[in-house]
């Protein structure tokens, strides 16, 4: 399942975000008396409010699958090189 969600990124705290929703839905719970597993990707871009929306979310789609590529369970931004990949 993908999901796709427009938050404003202004700081450092945004990658904390992502690590802490990645934690949580790493957390094992039960079902019916089964323990299910959950992992979680998750890609971003950073949007200024001037570009092309659907460019925006063909960024993050991209840093999404690089999450995926790089070990999954892991955040990506597009513009890395600038915000860094959160673990």
């Amino acid at each position: 399942m993908e999901k796709s969600i427009l938050e404003p990124l202004q700081n450092r705290q945004n990658v904390e975000m992502f690590n802490r929703i990645i934690k949580e839905l790493n957390q094992p719970f039960v079902i019916e008396g089964h323990t299910v597993n959950v992992g979680c990707s998750i890609g971003g871009d950073i949007w200024t409010g001037e570009q092309d929306i659907h460019e925006i979310l063909k960024k993050a789609d991209e840093a999404l699958y690089s999450s995926k590529r790089g070990g999954k369970n892991r955040a990506t931004f597009y513009n890395a090189h600038e915000y860094g990949d959160c673990l």
